[in-house]
């Protein structure tokens, strides 16, 4: 709280308890406040970095700033995980409060396009001239802080448009005209269908099309049904339904009947206007999802022009670490690993037919510990990036079904931009494009050092010390080899710092000194244990000579010197 004498005497204060009218704080106040002070509430905020200001004189100045809440509001409970009683349908939320119908309803349609795909760039693009809704703007009414509470909670789960919920599409209910048999196990079958009176039979007929499930709701439990068609019964609407009725509900025993549709919120910016203490209005613009065809699979989904709701995971790993981020609004697990929500986005993947063009941006917020690793140098091994795709309706109806991946390949450069940090990827098709023979006839051996073709055991050419001493790039042991043994050749450690696994090229070697390409990070003198692999310069001679490998030569060390179809006649 803030105690406030004026603009230049005033002092926070942390309260520690409140009694009736006594407010108890944590520390004694510094200051003399009289009985004319003001004490205010205070919240964390966070300023828009835009604001606002107007000269209204020379001397005066009006200023216009926004801001976001931050720190701890009222208590509305715990925000994720699960809240009690809640109703679902088809693994979203339903929401059962309704709302005030009395308030002006703003509703939006727009013509159902239909868009077909010919492939290979070619579209075409079909109105029905049907209008359906596009958005609505619903006001709900909490009558006590309990519920306004609730209504946060609401928010908080639905935030982000990759959540979708449903809402009842009446301002008034459905009235059921009888009572709503059963159609399990009986011996004469009658029709899945429930008869209900409406003011407006003519207006739910034209609907029909639109109406996908029903709610009836009873003292004890809601049922949920899949409408399959509706048709007039005399001065009446029948619903037939797809699913088996269960149980015999009774007509008195119904609270509620009314139709549900599956929206989302149009925005993450709701307004929650308090009227009284007690009293608050909540305005909500909610946008429509169709119901979609194949509701089952990644498919469906994905060519749906309303109901794609893309989530993404990032794996990105190397032998040192692992970072596992999404874009979705809360943390997400698959597949036993965590991953974090954090602000992460990339580039658009492209299809150019050149894979070795096809590089990726990804930017993500710079505090993340991902940007450690790049700062100096990069990491000896490659860095891996593999990014999968899900559809958070689906992933809510079933977690592992149809995620695919996307693009995958190794991080070749990264770069800092304000508080982004921006990792350049390349393909892995990339690296699978490259040309694969590269041995070229020459007199110096073509083959890696310690590889394959090479044969050379690396363990018999290693010298493992731990470091005397380590300046810059310069590293000295104790005990020493010829001249530029170990050049050409590279060290290996174990980084003190992060425990990776550390590789450095070696320049050059001078008895007990060896000089690397890079500062060796986490490379701690009289500390850390080094392995120095002996170097090699690919000649047949160092080949004999020093490794004792000559049948394995990869090179051509006999070809003449003059060639025989250039000035010379000598045949």
């Amino acid at each position: 709280m803030i105690l406030w004498n004026n603009p230049f005497d005033y002092e926070f204060g942390v309260i520690d308890s409140i009694d009736g009218n006594d407010i108890v704080l944590q520390t004694s106040v510094a200051r003399t406040f009289y009985a004319t002070a003001i004490c205010y509430p205070s919240v964390d905020i966070r300023f828009d970095p835009t604001v606002t200001s107007t000269n209204m004189t020379s001397a005066v100045s009006f200023m216009d700033i926004s801001a976001d809440i931050i720190g701890k509001q009222n208590n509305i409970g715990k925000l994720s995980g699960h809240e009690h009683g809640l109703e679902m349908l088809n693994g979203a939320e339903v929401l059962t409060k309704r709302p005030n119908w009395s308030d002006e309803i703003v509703e939006r349609n727009q013509s159902d396009v239909t868009i077909i795909d010919y492939g290979f760039g070619s579209k075409a693009w079909f109105n029905r001239g049907v209008p359906s809704m596009a958005s609505r703007e619903l006001t709900f009414v909490s009558r006590s802080r309990v519920e306004t509470a609730w209504w946060r909670r609401f928010i908080q789960r639905q935030k982000g448009q990759l959540k979708s919920f449903y809402v009842p599409t009446e301002t008034k209910d459905l009235v059921v005209v009888n009572d709503i048999l059963s159609t399990v196990n009986r011996k004469v079958p009658i029709p899945k269908a429930i008869v209900v009176e409406d003011y407006r039979v003519s207006s739910m007929l034209k609907k029909a099309d639109n109406r996908s499930f029903l709610r009836i709701r009873t003292k004890d439990n809601s049922h949920f049904f899949t409408i399959e068609r509706i048709e007039k019964l005399n001065e009446n609407a029948r619903i037939f339904v797809k699913e088996e009725i269960p149980i015999t509900i009774l007509k008195e025993d119904i609270t509620s009947a009314c139709f549900v549709q599956r929206m989302r919120l149009a925005s993450d910016d709701v307004e929650i206007e308090h009227i009284t203490s007690t009293t608050a209005k909540i305005k909500l613009t909610l946008q429509q999802v169709k119901e979609i065809q194949n509701a089952n699979n990644y498919h469906g989904y994905e060519t749906s022009a309303e109901s794609g709701t893309p989530v993404e995971l990032y794996d990105i790993a190397f032998t040192g670490g692992v970072w596992t981020f999404t874009t979705d609004t809360e943390d997400v697990t698959f597949d036993g690993k965590v991953y974090k929500s954090v602000p992460i986005k990339r580039g658009e993947i492209e299809d150019t037919g050149d894979t070795t063009k096809a590089n990726l941006e990804i930017r993500t917020g710079r505090n993340t510990s991902l940007g450690d690793v790049f700062k100096v140098t990069p990491p000896s091994e490659p860095v891996t990036v593999t990014i999968r795709q899900y559809h958070a309706e689906l992933g809510f109806i079933a977690p592992d079904l149809m995620t695919v991946v996307v693009w995958k390949g190794r991080i070749t450069n990264v770069a800092w931009e304000n508080d982004e940090i921006v990792l350049i990827g390349e393909s892995i098709f990339s690296s699978l494009m490259r040309i694969g023979v590269t041995r070229k006839f020459s007199r110096s051996c073509s083959h890696a050092l310690y590889g394959k073709n090479c044969g050379v055991r690396k363990e018999e050419f290693s010298v493992t010390e731990v470091a005397r001493s380590v300046v810059g790039t310069v590293i000295t042991f104790k005990s020493g080899k010829p001249d530029n043994w170990f050049a050409g050749g590279y060290v290996q450690y174990k980084n003190s710092e992060t425990g990776v696994l550390e590789r450095r090229h070696v320049i050059e070697s001078t008895g007990s000194t060896i000089t690397l390409s890079i500062p060796p990070l986490g490379l701690v003198s009289g500390k850390t244990e080094v392995t120095a692999f002996a170097g090699c310069d690919h000649a047949h001679t160092t080949c004999k000579a020093k490794f004792n490998n000559i049948i394995n030569y990869g090179g051509q060390p006999f070809i003449p010197i003059q060639n025989p179809f250039q000035y010379s006649n000598i045949y």
